[in-house]
């Protein structure tokens, strides 16, 4: 364990003078969302962006022509609807109004809506999709029907524009899941179909790290409703309307030049969802995601692709050789301190570490490094695993004589958790895991 803690070491100690110096109280209170940070990043990789996002799927598949809803869109909210629910789609709604440029609202008629936004208890849902939180189908208007026609969808690639869709989340999860879920799949009935490895501010990644639409994915769909674009554009004809378009929505952004593809072998994003998979064996998953992180170093990625590689193989390998987890900690955390809006991957990097930490009764680096955690956490809204650094804090004042200290943490980890996981029997396994990856 010696090479492990100072390997660690080396790695947050000479910026943590900086960092505790900067420690005051939030502006922000747990469970508020904070404005979304101002977009920085070029025109150029946001037209290369948008172009992938809507001509291919994540299957690889690449489409003929562009699609979007041509009319005012109804949503529908239908099924076992959890209260949480309530506090979540009217203000996305708005979102996506204000900062999306989409035309969308609330209907209480199903037969007058193109969205049904469908709850339906988990274990119903799982016997059809066991791995997939929730899910997005077109020309489905109810989980019954979908069920009906034995689970069978009218693929995207058919659409000639958009119509009927149907949003299936299941109705006895967390408050935070709940919103995750509607942020993307309601985001991709609208947009993009596709999900892109390289996006480190976006919730258009399969890594699942953000859970609210960012500043990123609001200016996608504000191009993909932009006027001069239709339903049917061919891929090389809204590539003509980018630069224009962008240069109106983002001036910021510059001018639009050709960039290199990000876009992964087919063979390293299938083994991404693989290493995501909960079903498949943990050796297994480990084995991946090392030959990913490798794959990505010897390619030379300075992305979302390589720096997430890294997190995978760490969380995978902290039972078998956590020295060798630590080393993939560290090279992520480094790749992800360079990258846009970047700051709640860092996080995520921090909880695991602090949880190393706390297996090897290192308390005073487990509290600095769930601190240093806690800002992003915040900003992002993302209670589940703000609790998490709660914890971490609570168990490590405990180890430090700092009882009282540790009980206020664990009073106030409560209404976060209860927002982030989908009961109370969820808290004691969250602390037996505390420096696992949700």
């Amino acid at each position: 364990m010696t090479s492990l803690l100072s390997a660690l070491r080396r790695l947050v100690f000479p910026v943590a003078t900086l960092l505790l110096s900067a420690c005051g109280p939030s502006a922000v209170p747990p469970g508020a969302a904070a404005p979304l940070p101002v977009l920085t990043r070029s025109n150029s990789q946001t037209a290369a962006d948008f172009l992938e996002l809507f001509f291919r799927l994540e299957s690889g598949q690449t489409l003929t022509q562009f699609t979007r809803y041509e009319h005012p869109v109804k949503l529908v909210v239908a099924g076992e609807v959890p209260k949480a629910a309530w506090s979540e789609i009217d203000p996305l709604l708005r979102r996506l109004r204000n900062e999306g440029g989409v035309p969308i609202t609330r209907t209480r008629h199903v037969e007058k809506a193109d969205l049904v936004v469908e709850f339906v208890p988990r274990a119903q849902m799982r016997a059809f999709v066991p791995d997939i939180a929730c899910f997005v189908v077109p020309e489905q208007r109810s989980f019954a029907d979908y069920v009906a026609e034995g689970a069978q969808i009218t693929p995207w690639a058919d659409l000639q524009t958009r119509g009927q869709a149907l949003l299936v989340i299941p109705s006895d999860s967390a408050g935070q899941d709940i919103r995750d879920c509607l942020h993307e799949e309601l985001a991709q009935a609208l947009g993009p179909v596709n999900d892109l490895w390289h996006l480190s501010d976006s919730v258009f990644n399969d890594d699942n790290v953000h859970g609210r639409l960012t500043a990123f994915d609001m200016l996608v769909l504000r191009l993909a409703y932009q006027p001069e674009l239709k339903s049917g554009m061919s891929r090389a004809e809204v590539a003509a309307l980018l630069p224009a378009l962008l240069n109106r929505l983002n001036p910021a952004g510059g001018a639009v030049e050709d960039v290199p593809s990000r876009l992964p072998p087919r063979w390293w994003a299938q083994e991404m969802q693989l290493v995501l998979t909960p079903s498949l064996a943990p050796e297994q998953r480990l084995r991946m995601a090392e030959r990913l992180a490798a794959f990505a170093d010897s390619r030379g990625w300075e992305d979302n692709r390589r720096a997430f590689a890294h997190y995978l193989a760490g969380f995978h390998g902290l039972s078998a050789d956590p020295d060798r987890a630590v080393q993939h900690f560290g090279e992520s955390r480094r790749l992800y301190a360079d990258l846009p809006e970047a700051a709640l991957h860092m996080a995520l990097v921090d909880l695991q570490m602090a949880g190393v930490f706390l297996a090897a009764d290192q308390p005073e680096a487990t509290l600095f490094l769930a601190e240093q955690a806690g800002e992003a956490l915040r900003l992002a809204d993302d209670r589940a695993d703000l609790a998490l650094s709660y914890l971490l804090r609570a168990e490590a004042l405990e180890r430090l004589d700092r009882g009282a200290e540790a009980a206020a943490l664990r009073l106030d980890s409560l209404p976060l958790a209860g927002y982030g996981f989908p009961g109370e029997a969820a808290l004691p396994e969250v602390l037996r895991d505390a420096g696992q990856a949700r």
